[in-house]
């Protein structure tokens, strides 16, 4: 998913409850907090008469399409300190000089290093690297955190529609992700309990230039059914290389035996060396971590596959309308083509206004119809907006937005009348196997534990409900529970590893918030009655320039933190300081902090990570 960047002007936090007194002079202390991020935007496609690509639209490959990269180091700590390098950028076409702007607005140009060629085409390549200040820039306009383990820095500036503005994501995860135990199964496989890596030479290489991946993707599931089980209803394959491609997810429906849902019964298992039990295959290019991506494409599986054009004359608007949902009221969609899904539409006394999604997400009535989970009759009635357009899917409209224009009726009797009765099997079970392929070598012991540990929170093995900070919970909890989620590694011989995570709600280690170093870890779970204690150590390298550090918890969608909701603590001769802030109420929140100079006028980057929960 491609998702057009966000990005709003700073947002004021007056600071008005201090932990520390202030000189009568000074002025109340604003908190300037940068709020870009990039935009989530999936390519999905359920196969029509035996054909890959009915929605794929051909890549565009000319001069200055940015292709792949190789994040180094694979998987960074918050508080890392050395080189970060994107090795072996490589972009299509003779290009000598390539533009960078930074997430703080910042532009550079790289240089090219050399020509290469790759699948048969000339390419580019180039070898940006910075220093870890670029972590500080980041971090000051981005958050990440547990529910968020990737960072965004910026955009490479190509040419043309599909090479301009690809958005750059580094993988980080906190300094206490846990070991996980591996085994290797061959020279080219390993597996922890949740994740299988797969060494293929040269895999993406076609991949990034054409416009069908099924054979990249045969590459990986041929070989996994060889040493696992034929027990999974899905595969996800993640590169280890960042391909850029126009999104962050394709989900590619194989079988489909289920009739009234808007695509055609096919079964296409043997291609891809299952026996039948395959349904579809997913290819994630940069990431799959969070709630909402992973659950998204899977959930394409059964739909949004209705022709409401052709049911009601509605013309549609935005993101892949022939696959995803279109603007209506009261229900927030995890599939929209036009509306970010933390917002829905609601009716306030006769007029309508843009309203903050409850949390978790779920799926919408048709969608859990499509699946079987929802009998026809329990189906309401849909009131659909005739202006689609009025929103963009990277759009997330301050709640009580008026929504304008008139409206259109459908109901799901019509809805079965154009595409027959739901008929089919009904999932109580969806099993998913995560496959990260990498090129030349095994992946690291570190990156294992990434992609294990994400892996099984997408499981959410304990159903604890685990949600996101803007309200995208787990595909368990999309549901209501009526479908249980599986993500484990079933090997044909040897080794079944189990070895549940502590996937909920994980603490923060004492180096996960950069700049500071704390005494203790810290909990993301707590008690509204109960403040959250920080303390610690300032370790910037510059300390001395501050003698403050400022906390606030902010939630979607405030702009600024709350009077009661700021804590301000000295900091010390030594670097030291101990605050406790508080949540205002139960919620989901950000925790955002600040080192403040002496006279208040000035501050360092102001740090973000998630997510934060209070009962």
């Amino acid at each position: 998913m491609n998702r057009a960047l966000i990005q709003s002007g700073a947002v004021a936090c007056t600071a008005m409850l201090l932990t520390v007194p202030m000189r009568a002079a000074e002025a109340p202390l604003v908190f300037n907090r940068g709020t870009a991020k990039p935009a989530l935007e999936c390519l999905d496609t359920p196969l029509q008469a035996k054909a890959h690509t009915n929605r794929i639209k051909t890549l565009d490959v000319e001069a200055g399409r940015a292709l792949v990269y190789d994040q180094q180091p694979p998987v960074l700590t918050p508080n890392y300190t050395g080189t970060i390098q994107l090795a072996e950028f490589t972009v299509a076409g003779d290009v000598a000089s390539l533009q960078f702007r930074g997430i703080d607005g910042t532009v550079e140009t790289w240089a090219r290093q050399r020509t290469d060629t790759l699948a048969g085409r000339p390419v580019s390549v180039f070898q940006p690297s910075w220093d870890s200040s670029i972590l500080d820039r980041a971090m000051a306009n981005s958050r990440w955190g547990w529910d968020q383990p990737e960072l965004y820095i910026g955009d490479v500036l190509g040419a043309g529609a599909l090479g301009a503005n690809r958005n750059i994501l580094l993988r980080i995860a906190p300094s206490n992700i846990p070991d996980v135990r591996v085994i290797q199964a061959a020279a080219d496989v390993q597996y922890s309990s949740h994740v299988v890596n797969i060494v293929l030479s040269g895999f993406s290489d076609e991949l990034v230039q054409v416009d069908d991946p099924s054979a990249e993707l045969a590459r990986v599931s041929n070989r996994f059914y060889q040493v696992f089980q034929d027990t999974y209803d899905a595969l996800a394959v993640v590169p280890q290389r960042s391909l850029m491609m126009p999104y962050t997810g394709v989900h590619y429906t194989v079988k489909n035996d289920i009739a009234g849902i808007g695509q055609e019964q096919y079964d296409l298992a043997a291609t891809y060396g299952s026996a039948g039990r395959l349904h579809g295959i997913e290819i994630f290019p940069q990431f799959f971590s969070g709630n909402q991506i992973s659950t998204h494409e899977a959930s394409h599986q059964w739909g949004s596959y209705v022709d409401w054009t052709a049911l009601t004359g509605l013309v549609r608007a935005g993101h892949q309308t022939g696959a995803h949902d279109p603007l209506w009221l009261n229900y927030p969609s995890r599939m929209s083509s036009v509306l970010d899904g933390v917002r829905t539409v609601v009716d306030n006394g006769g007029s309508y206004v843009v309203g903050r999604s409850a949390a978790p997400i779920l799926f919408t009535p048709i969608q859990r119809y499509a699946m079987g989970l929802l009998a026809k009759e329990a189906v309401p009635d849909m009131i659909l907006f005739d202006d689609q357009a009025q929103f963009t899917l990277a759009d997330v409209p301050a709640p009580g937005t008026p929504v304008g224009g008139g409206v259109r009726g459908a109901s799901i009797t019509a809805v079965a009348g154009l595409l027959g009765e739901r008929s089919g099997p009904v999932p109580t079970e969806w099993n998913r196997a995560t496959i990260v392929v990498s090129r030349g070598a095994l992946l690291s012991q570190r990156e294992m534990n990434y992609w294990t540990f994400y892996a099984q929170r997408s499981e959410d093995p304990n159903r604890s409900g685990i949600v996101d900070y803007e309200g995208y919970g787990s595909f368990d909890r999309a549901t209501g529970n009526a479908v249980d989620f599986k993500t484990d590694i079933r090997p044909l011989a040897g080794t079944k590893i189990s070895g549940p995570l502590a996937v909920d709600y994980p603490s923060f280690g004492t180096r996960d918030l950069r700049g500071l170093e704390l005494s203790a870890p810290l909990a993301t779970l707590s008690s509204a009655a109960a403040p959250i204690a920080i303390s610690g150590r300032v370790t910037v390298a510059n300390r001395a320039s501050y003698n403050r550090v400022a906390f606030c918890l902010v939630e979607e969608p405030e702009s600024g933190c709350g009077a009661s909701q700021v804590a301000v603590a000295a900091i010390g001769g030594d670097g030291s300081f101990s605050a406790a802030v508080s949540a205002p109420r139960p919620g989901r929140f950000e925790l955002v902090f600040f080192l403040v100079t002496p006279s208040g006028g000035s501050l360092s980057a102001a740090w973000q990570v998630t997510n934060f929960t209070v009962n």
